[in-house]
């Protein structure tokens, strides 16, 4: 039956009429869904629960709650990104319980690339499920998708670690989590949820061998003896399932990390994905070749690592023009 309708789907595509619907599926109701499937997944709301999550209330302002995943055509994608560019604002999406708080602001260039690709990804996802016949992502010209901005991800030098490193934290165990990431570039979800049966040793060193919650994809992360000392010491009692790192949300950390960095003299904005770019830049500025350090992060693409090399490339030209200044 379902060959039947992939086939009259495809006769009437090829006389130039939009394939028959299989299911009435609502494409906020599906895209809610995937949502709380990641979230059943991962136990992650960091993840994809919270970028789905903002997709669906975009999409509610942008076409209402009636469109359903097989209206989703050019036409649609393209009066989207328009919808992104010049009417969508930011939502901060039950991130503050003060509606006061709540800023009234544009989407970034990085935000709207973000939704666009979240878009494109529950589209995937109900082809994939045969919820739809095609992708009418692949209609959609190069230079008419968002662009994610480059150069705008933020890390620290070595004289800035340095200085971290002899500074008290208010809380110990963040900073230790935090500067063992920027040593071996494991993101947030992956420290918090880090196990000591994940710390192994092999014949060619100490990693942590992981299944990265964002990705789902398995990576094994050589650790430094640097990034070795960082590791809390390990209780005798402690077993293979229990957490390396005792850590509060992700909110109360990137505060305390806020106030650390300024009692350090750091006036960069420190967040814990910061150690993560300051891992991929360091490894960089020490030669290690681009498809290594694609590797140690577990980046699925070496375009993403290469966006640190572009930044480092941004640095090194403004450091050098400083010469100018000297004979004018």
């Amino acid at each position: 039956m379902r060959a039947d309708l992939m086939n009259a789907d495809a006769e009437r595509e090829g006389n130039g009429f939009r394939p028959l619907s299989k299911k009435k599926t609502s494409l906020i109701d599906y895209t809610l869904k995937t949502a709380e499937k990641a979230l059943a997944k991962t136990g992650n709301k960091h993840g994809y629960y919270y970028t789905l999550r903002a997709l669906a209330q975009h999409l509610e302002k942008f076409c209402g709650d009636k469109t359903r995943l097989c209206d989703v055509d050019k036409d649609f994608i393209m009066s989207f990104v328009e919808y992104l560019r010049n009417d969508a604002h930011n939502i901060n999406y039950l991130r503050a319980d003060d509606k006061d708080k709540w800023r009234d602001v544009a989407l970034s260039e990085n935000s709207q690339h973000r939704l666009f690709a979240n878009l494109h990804y529950i589209i995937k996802k109900a082809q994939k499920e045969k919820i739809i016949s095609k992708d009418p992502f692949d209609e959609i010209e190069v230079e008419d998708k968002p662009k994610e901005k480059s150069g705008t991800r933020e890390y620290l030098v070595a004289d800035e670690l340095k200085r971290l490193m002899v500074t008290e934290a208010r809380n110990d165990m963040v900073k230790r989590a935090f500067l063992f990431s920027c040593f071996c570039g494991l993101r947030w979800s992956d420290v918090v949820n880090l196990s000591w049966g994940n710390l192994k040793t092999d014949d060619v060193g100490f990693f942590a061998d992981v299944t990265m919650i964002k990705t789902d994809k398995p990576v094994k992360a050589y650790i430094s003896d640097m990034g070795k000392q960082f590791l809390p010491e390990r209780p005798h009692d402690e077993k293979d399932a229990d957490k390396v790192f005792n850590l509060p949300k992700n909110d109360q950390a990137n505060k305390i990390l806020k106030r650390w960095a300024n009692d350090a003299k750091i006036t960069k904005h420190v967040t814990f994905h910061v150690s993560r770019h300051t891992a991929a830049t360091m490894l960089l500025n020490l030669d290690v070749p681009l498809e290594i350090v694609a590797k140690q992060l577990g980046h699925g693409k070496i375009s993403t690592t290469q966006i640190y090399a572009k930044i480092m490339g941004k640095t090194q030209k403004a450091a050098i023009d400083k010469q100018n200044d000297l004979f004018k």
